[in-house]
């Protein structure tokens, strides 16, 4: 949810932008999207009222998931005469997990909608990563693309115009399949590996690791992608033997997949490995426990982000290294942005 995020993937040929909602699809198309790709359900009646500022636009195609009958219903009536730039994806699903179908049968009711409200769907998409943190993930996966490429088999040519899937776990799993399978000639292939613009430190990291052992082949001579975020904090105090504090607390980093943990010590010029351990997190407070021998308040703690996505966004702006210690630039966040648009 970064402008300038955005305009570089952008200027380095990105198709378009994924979001979560229509506010945040103003955010990409204010940023110059042609293409935007809201990878979630649209169907209460804000939403719906800023997806129909967006399509009066003109100037920007929107492609949203549906899993149900009544939500292509909601989105047929609010989007009015406004349909050309509208596109129906149909969400595929997982037993346990969040939105989208779960059988052929949805899938077969969802295009007799869109038929009956002068709407056609655009092809299928799916979100795989939430399998990543079941215990049979590679069957739950296989069983989940079956469905996936069922489901886009199924539809008119005329449907078959946008396969789009996540990337960031079971990115070789996917390319694997859709060669096997041969799904998808003469439609565009979207994948939506968001993490891949800084990684992390742990949960990307893992999976990645998992990907390697599964094919040692697909990471090339530089190791792959490369944690790119970094929290630099400050030691507040040292108030006893083995343990200090650090100004990052809840509100600074994401901490939903994991703590933070520590990549270097930094006192003056000098970067050092240290034996800290993140123990827990207050509100503005980083609690560690470990070797804090030599650590002196006022020194600096490198820190490493479990989780990017939650913490881009606590900050609403983030300097842009030099690598050399300087800042180069920045990039904006717009988290919770109120969209500007004509409602007349």
């Amino acid at each position: 949810m970064s402008p300038e995020i955005f305009r570089a993937q952008l200027a380095e040929g990105a198709w378009g932008m994924t979001v979560a909602d229509p506010q945040q699809a103003m955010v990409a198309a204010d940023a110059g999207a042609k293409n935007i790709l809201i990878a979630n359900e649209v169907v209460d009646a804000g939403n719906l009222d800023v997806l129909r500022g967006l399509l009066a636009r003109g100037s920007v195609e929107v492609f949203v998931c549906v899993d149900s009958v009544a939500g292509v219903q909601r989105l047929a009536h609010a989007s009015g005469s406004n349909i050309s730039g509208l596109h129906l994806l149909i969400e595929i699903g997982v037993p346990g997990g969040r939105c989208g179908i779960r059988t052929d049968g949805e899938a077969k009711d969802i295009a007799a909608a869109c038929a009956a409200q002068g709407l056609s769907p655009a092809g299928v998409e799916g979100y795989e990563g939430i399998l990543s943190y079941a215990d049979d993930g590679r069957e739950a996966f296989e069983a989940y693309f079956d469905l996936l490429s069922r489901v886009w088999r199924d539809l008119p040519e005329e449907g078959r115009k946008i396969l789009s899937v996540g990337g960031s776990a079971y990115y070789d799993l996917i390319v694997n399949r859709l060669r096997r399978d041969h799904i998808a000639p003469g439609g565009l292939i979207v994948m939506r590996p968001g993490c891949y613009v800084t990684h992390d430190g742990g949960m990307y990291r893992s999976l990645f690791e998992e990907m390697r052992h599964r094919h040692p082949d697909i990471i090339g001579a530089d190791g792959g992608l490369h944690d790119a975020m970094y929290l630099v904090t400050t030691v507040l105090s040292v108030p006893e033997q083995g343990l200090c504090v650090a100004d990052m607390g809840r509100r600074a980093v994401g901490y939903d997949q994991g703590l933070p943990w520590v990549d270097c010590h930094w006192s003056g010029d000098m970067a050092r490995e240290v034996d800290l351990t993140v123990r827990e997190l207050n509100d503005q407070h980083c609690i560690l426990t470990g070797d804090c021998g030599g650590v002196a308040v006022g020194d600096r703690l490198v820190m490493r982000a479990h989780h990017p996505c939650t913490t881009f966004d606590k900050w609403r702006a983030l300097p842009v290294s030099d690598g050399a210690g300087g800042i180069d630039s920045w990039v904006t966040t717009r988290f919770g942005t109120r969209p500007e648009f004509d409602r007349a």
